[in-house]
């Protein structure tokens, strides 16, 4: 199955944008309590207590 858009990795290790690795997470920022991917945003919930916002805008990818 192919995914649309924005997303996680199933491992959680990366990023991806229609089913393609896009960002590499480094271990402290993986998503390790919950992670949302809207439109052109991408929040990751931490077990430390932060919570990272990605503004992911791109012309052509």
């Amino acid at each position: 199955l192919r995914r649309r858009g924005y997303g996680f990795s199933s491992d959680g290790v990366w990023i991806i944008w229609n089913s393609e690795n896009l960002l590499w997470l480094l271990l402290e920022y993986r998503p390790r309590c919950s992670a949302v991917a809207v439109s052109l945003a991408v929040a990751i919930s931490c077990v430390s207590g932060w919570v990272l916002v990605f503004n992911l805008i791109f012309d052509k990818l």
